[in-house]
């Protein structure tokens, strides 16, 4: 005859085993952390490419409709949302602007992009660039259309 238990058996796990999880949960996340920082960067770099080819494909169409890019600083980049109101005027200017939302994106670090024309680099057009992560133009980082 078996005779029963008072206290039932407890199955749990100890203060060890979960310290010892938790140790290991950490350590994974060192090592997986910088890997996932990286591609979110790169990630981020690659719009700002999306974004530069899209404000260049504008640039372009604002030249074939005006016959001249805008000069930089006025009326720079925002000649693709409103008619240039400094300078050369544009008679075939398209209606509503180049760009459909009415303003220009910003890069994915949430900076206005830097437009210069004529080009430094780009002699015959203009250059276009993100200042990229550390947001201070003309460093390693920068996303460029050159």
């Amino acid at each position: 005859m078996k005779i029963p238990s008072i206290a039932p058996s407890l199955k749990a796990f100890t203060l060890i085993e979960l310290l010892a999880v938790l140790a290991i949960l950490a350590i994974i996340a060192g090592f997986a952390a910088p890997a996932i920082f990286k591609q979110i960067n790169k990630g981020k770099v690659d719009a700002a490419k999306a974004n530069i080819g899209t404000i260049e494909n504008s640039m372009n169409q604002f030249y074939l409709d005006c016959g001249f890019f805008p000069k930089s600083p006025e009326p720079g980049l925002s000649a693709l949302v409103t008619p240039p109101s400094v300078g050369r005027q544009c008679k075939n200017y398209s209606e509503g602007g180049y760009f459909k939302k009415g303003k220009l994106p910003l890069d994915p670090w949430n900076q206005e992009y830097f437009y210069v024309f004529p080009g430094e680099h780009n002699a015959q057009g203009f250059d276009l660039f993100s200042a990229g992560q550390d947001g201070e133009p003309n460093t390693d980082d920068d996303v460029t259309n050159w």
